[in-house]
């Protein structure tokens, strides 16, 4: 019986997200196992092609940190619920849930940086809603100032209301941030159109030499 027994939980040992799974099932107040199962479950839909059994995949870690939330509301639950939903494209939400996180503060205000980031290209991009989309990457980049993505978005924002000079500064940022040849030429073409001659004759220099 013992080799019997060693030999399936030998089958179930086969990789993470089986173990925590059937584990899970097993011991189904465990807050541990089900949030084992949960990034697990989220961690299979980063690789899986087909969107329905994404879908599938990240239904079921939501199923796992309800779970969860039935016998103790933690920070990890949370947490798994706002990258669920950064996955769903719910930015809304994963906004609400970031924000109930009252630990693991450093990864949160990344992830919380980046839905607003996302939120607030999405209200310019889809919505045309300038406004909009400038309020939500100031405040992504009050949580995280180090991200070139959001100060080169935030520029663009400028650009298309006119505010050249602005837009410019923001590009410059970003490429300090990530000195990459887009955000330069970027730069070249907003500090020429608010007449600074001699930023856009520096980073001129800049694309030329890329």
């Amino acid at each position: 019986i013992f080799l019997f027994l060693t030999a399936n939980r030998n089958l179930v040992w086969k990789n993470n997200y089986t173990l925590f799974t059937t584990d899970a099932h097993t011991y189904p107040t465990s807050v541990r196992l089900n949030n084992g199962a949960a990034e697990e479950s989220v961690r299979l839909s980063d690789q899986e092609h087909d969107p329905i059994k994404k879908n599938e995949l990240l239904t079921r870690a939501e199923e796992y940190c309800n779970q969860i939330m039935t016998v103790k509301p933690v920070a990890t639950a949370y947490l798994t619920l706002g990258n669920i939903r950064m996955r769903q494209q719910k930015y809304k939400e994963a906004i609400e849930y970031y924000q109930q996180v009252n630990d693991l503060k450093q990864i949160v205000d990344k992830n919380l940086a980046l839905a607003y980031r996302e939120l607030g290209r999405q209200a310019g991009e889809k919505e045309n809603d300038i406004p909009k989309a400038q309020q939500n990457l100031s405040l992504s980049i009050k949580l995280n100032p180090n991200d070139a993505e959001t100060w080169f978005i935030l520029g663009v924002s400028y650009g298309v209301t006119g505010n050249h000079s602005k837009a410019a500064d923001h590009f410059e940022k970003a490429y300090q941030l990530s000195p990459s040849v887009n955000y330069a030429k970027n730069a070249m073409n907003a500090y020429l159109n608010a007449g600074n001659t001699s930023k856009y004759e520096q980073f001129k220099a800049i694309v030329e030499r890329k």
